[in-house]
């Protein structure tokens, strides 16, 4: 969370069950402007209310590598680096 306030995320991709918690839990505690998209082997439908409300995208694994390049691609201006 740290790191993610010095350097704000335009995108965070994320799996629900991380070995020190959940991750709707961790999206919920940051802040900024950014889209959310959990990684997991859940369907949006399966997902307890609370944690799909935080996701702006739900793609269930395997995850398709197309799809998700061209969420974060429409949902992130190009890297000027």
């Amino acid at each position: 969370l740290a790191l993610a306030k010095e350097h704000p995320p335009q995108v965070v991709l994320t799996d629900i069950n991380l070995p020190d918690g959940d991750g709707s839990h961790l999206v919920s505690a940051m802040e900024g402007d950014f889209r959310a998209v959990a990684l997991t082997g859940f369907s949006r439908d399966a997902l307890p209310s609370e944690s799909a409300e935080v996701f702006d995208e739900v793609m269930v694994k395997p995850v398709d590598f197309d799809k998700l390049l061209a969420y974060v691609r429409s949902s992130a201006p190009p890297f000027a680096g």
